[in-house]
């Protein structure tokens, strides 16, 4: 009997345990339902539905992994872009280099020819020097030389003596004196002794009778040696000869039959002009 109650004890018990269990499962399921009710309800409320607030569950190493990666690709890139940049700094800087290189290069070059040139002219200069000092070497014998082949008071030129003189006759009475003189009135035959002739510095006035006369033949130039005038050496000015004859109140019924020079310096100076005007006359002889 004993047995028999200890069992019905025994019985009993487990009944209640299991009623127990049941209770609190039923609890447990309400607090379920009531969490998930609640759960629902503030989503609904925060705008974001139940399976939106539900967050799944992540592998922490897949995420470490992922992390671990994209760090790796944005270092890479980091990296790159640095490399880049100092690339691009290195050819930005090879280039300025190179170019003031080779400005400086340039400048040394032209440096040197101008140097060059500098020391060409100094030699040129040094040799025109050297020319001049033997020319005036040369002129200085010369005039020692003329000065023995000419009279004074002459100059000399080409082997021949010229006399300038200060005082005024028309041309006849000039053409005597310069053969009184030892000479003639000067015979003009090259280009050379025309240039030389007008680059004389007279006294004003600078007219001079030279031994030139169409008195014979008009038209027909002869010199005072009975020689015609040479038509590659004639330095008539402008259209002279012109044989004015004059104006009204002057009349020149002869025209003008005798040749002058002025001597500015001018290659063209020759005029004709009436024999009977009062000039200077240039007169020439031969070097003794």
């Amino acid at each position: 009997m004993a047995e028999c109650d200890d069992v019905n004890y025994a019985v009993v018990n487990f009944v209640q345990s299991s009623s127990r269990k049941k209770q609190e499962r039923k609890k447990e399921s309400e607090d379920v339902i009531y969490s998930t009710v609640t759960s629902s309800k503030e989503g609904s409320e925060s705008g974001i539905s139940p399976s939106e607030g539900q967050s799944k569950p992540k592998d922490p190493s897949l995420t470490l992994g992922s992390k671990v990666k994209a760090g790796n690709r944005t270092c890479r890139r980091s990296m790159m872009l640095l490399l880049f940049l100092l690339l691009l700094l290195s050819v930005i800087s090879l280039g300025v280099v190179s170019y003031f290189f080779k400005k400086m290069e340039d400048q040394k070059k032209q440096e040197e020819h101008h140097c060059q040139l500098s020391m060409q002219l100094e030699k040129q200069l040094n040799d025109a020097k050297e020319a001049k000092m033997q020319l005036e070497s040369k002129l200085s014998d010369l005039q020692k030389e003329a000065l023995k082949n000419c009279t004074a008071g002459w100059e000399y030129f080409s082997g021949k003596c010229y006399y300038f003189s200060t005082d005024m006759k028309n041309w006849a009475e000039s053409r005597d004196a310069c053969v009184t003189m030892g000479g003639h009135l000067v015979i003009i035959e090259t280009e050379e002794e025309q240039d030389f002739l007008s680059r004389q510095n007279p006294t004003l006035p600078n007219r001079y009778w030279i031994g030139l006369t169409d008195s014979a033949k008009e038209g027909e130039w002869r010199w005072v040696d009975n020689g015609l005038l040479n038509d590659n050496a004639k330095y008539w000015w402008g259209h002279e000869p012109d044989d004015w004859k004059g104006t009204a109140d002057r009349p020149l019924p002869e025209g003008e039959d005798c040749a002058e020079m002025f001597v500015n310096g001018v290659r063209l100076s020759w005029y004709d002009t009436s024999c009977k005007d009062s000039s200077k006359r240039i007169c020439e002889s031969k070097a003794k």
